[in-house]
């Protein structure tokens, strides 16, 4: 037959630029929206087309490009150093590198922000396995990523860290895991929460001795949406038992005689008022939670 199997195509390598991957770069800096995987698309579709195509493309790279005549330099290799150079390009269009006066040395709070806008530009561009490659090579990397994570407000980008390695479970100040500082310090726990557990987030770690749920109950004036983020725990089968519940209903008697306590009016009875009924949601919650595991 005249039909040709896929496998079969040969392509023609010695025709490519002398210096591929600088034209890879080049593209890859001035496509600002393209990720990590659209800039290399073309390389690996080419790759995949047969045997002897992934041969010669893997040959060309140890031959020709960055690291020019390296027996272990691989492909893998190549698309870090590509993506590397690409973001401190993108980096560089958004913070200019400025020097000290005479000094050949970079103004330290400038170098700062541009090492912090590569990580935004990595973000961006979805540099997954740019960040995996950094995590080998770089020991302070992770914890760039882990406080990255603990800053990011926007959900994708979030996602995005916890693709690129940052930690699920990393701990900040006062040992305290991200789980709990997400609770507490964000409008938009609910969502992360979901993720972070989603990536392997530790839901039965304990903080002072306290569960989560527990934690959750004990700290309602300051969590952001208490109820639906213990919903979220439990769909993701956190353990729950009736010294959880009693718990809970402790808090509420607790937060009944504060209440009966405030001046009428004042703004802390406004505030408790709330809080009463977050409790008392919590507990029915639990209570249904709990009737229907039998761990009565």
């Amino acid at each position: 037959s005249m039909e040709r199997t896929h496998q079969d195509i040969e392509i023609d390598l010695s025709n490519l630029p002398k210096d591929i991957w600088r034209e890879i770069v080049k593209h890859g800096v001035n496509k600002n929206a393209q990720t990590e995987k659209e800039i290399f698309q073309m390389m690996d579709s080419l790759r995949a087309t047969s045997k002897t195509t992934k041969a010669a493309v893997d040959n060309l790279v140890k031959t020709r490009g960055f690291k020019k005549n390296n027996p272990n330099y691989s492909y893998v290799d190549l698309k870090n150093d590509a993506m590397q150079d690409i973001l401190i390009e993108r980096a560089k269009r958004v913070v200019p590198l400025r020097t000290l006066g005479d000094l050949a040395k970079p103004n330290r709070d400038n170098f700062k922000k541009y090492k912090d806008e590569i990580l935004n530009k990595a973000i961006k561009a979805e540099a997954i396995n740019w960040s995996r490659y950094r995590l080998t090579i770089d020991p302070n990397f992770q914890q760039k990523l882990d406080q990255k994570l603990l800053d990011t407000t926007d959900e994708k980008d979030f996602e995005t860290l916890l693709k690129m390695g940052a930690n699920p479970n990393s701990r900040y100040q006062e040992d305290m895991p991200i789980l709990f500082m997400i609770l507490s310090k964000s409008e938009r726990s609910p969502l992360l929460v979901e993720l972070l557990l989603k990536y392997g987030a530790n839901k039965n770690v304990l903080i002072y001795d306290k569960n989560i749920i527990r934690w959750i109950i004990s700290e309602v004036l300051e969590i952001k949406h208490p109820v639906e983020n213990i919903k979220i725990l439990l769909k993701h089968g956190i353990k729950v038992t009736p010294y959880d519940l009693n718990y809970a209903r402790n808090e509420l008697a607790y937060l009944i005689r504060r209440h009966n306590a405030a001046p009428k009016n004042s703004p802390e009875k406004i505030e408790l008022d709330k809080n009463l009924k977050q409790v008392l949601s919590i507990i029915f919650t639990l209570e249904n939670h709990l009737k229907n595991t039998d761990a009565y």
